[in-house]
């Protein structure tokens, strides 16, 4: 079975080599959740499966509800506009979300280090992934404007806006390595890995190639990574299975499952996390771990959709959130009531918007 090592040497100088023994785009049916999606049989196949229903819009708004991201604002919370230097044509401007904190705060500095009145009183506000979603969607459909205040209170405009989701650019990086390192490359890694030595050459040249021949995630926004560890289980809470399974009975939906499968925003969390659960368990030591790789779109697309996949059993995992062991079963545990899905994350009311809005998205 080919294996991928994927090195990171990016903008922190951080170097994490990682071992899947494969790497997947999407799913692969019922057997990614193995038991979970149906029974298999001692060879380790599928010999039935369970479909489960559709999930709706406010399940998948309240499955996404505790995932933050992040805009510069107002005082009064309402977003600021750019205009791209790259689009110049018309009333065109641009509101970016952003899933890495720190990436909205250096858009914040660079705004604000431009001096003027108009900065004054910009800052970072956080909102619920959960809540803009659709609403970012809908307006992209409907290729709606919106009112544009100038820096003058009594100036605005109407004009077209559009809302792009951004993704930690370490990310990015991580899912281009994903698709486009081969045997080759793995075997060149892992060599150098065994030994530490992992040098800059070989780590620019997989870079280099990850940004030359991918077939995905090439924009800087739209596309979000989305990555999973097929052999990763969270553990629901005795009193959260009862309650979650309280809940589905009521909407006639399949009893929930015991475990929960864990999606992250984050490659450099999941990293972690897998390495904490190795740690403590020798006998898998030797257990080579499978990525998925998927697109949030692609990821809520396919939850609006029977599947053999229970997507009522998934945990979503904010970017932000880097825990061990330890404190993600914490919050699979928190999760277990169908409710939120991971340690509640705390989301500002901006502008009396309760982290729902910016100006009028």
């Amino acid at each position: 079975m080919k294996c991928l090592i994927v090195s990171f040497l990016l903008s922190a100088a951080i170097s994490v080599p990682f071992v899947p023994s494969s790497t997947s785009v999407g799913f692969r049916g019922g057997g990614l959740f193995d038991k979970l999606g149906g029974s298999s049989s001692s060879s380790g196949n599928i010999t039935e499966s369970q479909t489960y229903p559709a999930m709706t819009q406010a399940e998948v708004e309240a499955a996404l509800q505790h995932i933050p991201i992040f805009a510069v604002t107002n005082a009064d919370g309402n977003g600021i506009v750019l205009r791209p230097q790259d689009e110049s044509s018309g009333n065109e401007g641009v509101f970016y979300f952003f899933l890495s904190p720190n990436m909205a705060n250096q858009t914040l500095n660079q705004l604000t280090g431009s001096g003027g009145n108009e900065t004054e009183g910009l800052r970072i506000s956080a909102f619920s992934l959960g809540k803009i979603y659709f609403m970012m969607k809908a307006k992209a459909a409907a290729n709606a404007t919106s009112t544009v205040k100038g820096v003058s209170a009594d100036t605005s405009a109407a004009a077209s806006v559009s809302y792009r989701l951004v993704p930690d650019m370490r990310d990015l990086m991580g899912a281009r390595m994903l698709l486009t390192m081969d045997e080759k490359d793995s075997e060149e890694l892992r060599k150098a890995g065994e030994t530490g030595e992992i040098s800059e050459e070989i780590t620019q040249k997989a870079m280099q190639k990850a940004l030359t021949e991918s077939s995905r995630f090439n924009n800087s926004y739209g596309e979000v990574p989305v990555f999973l560890i097929q052999q990763m289980r969270m553990q629901r809470t005795k009193e959260g299975l009862a309650e979650a399974n309280k809940k589905a009975k009521e909407e006639g939906l399949p009893d929930v499952q015991p475990h929960m499968l864990p999606m992250y925003f984050n490659l450099q969390a999941m990293v972690t996390t897998w390495q904490s659960f190795i740690a403590k368990m020798p006998d898998a030591k030797d257990v080579e771990p499978s990525i998925h790789l998927m697109d949030l779109d692609e990821l809520v697309s396919k939850m609006m959709e029977e599947s053999e996949i229970d997507f009522r059993s998934v945990l979503l995992v904010p970017s932000g959130m880097n825990p061990g062991a330890e404190g993600l079963a914490g919050a699979a545990g928190a999760a277990a009531g169908g409710a939120t899905a991971a340690a509640a994350t705390a989301m500002p009311s901006v502008g009396g918007g309760g982290g729902g809005t910016v100006g009028d998205l």
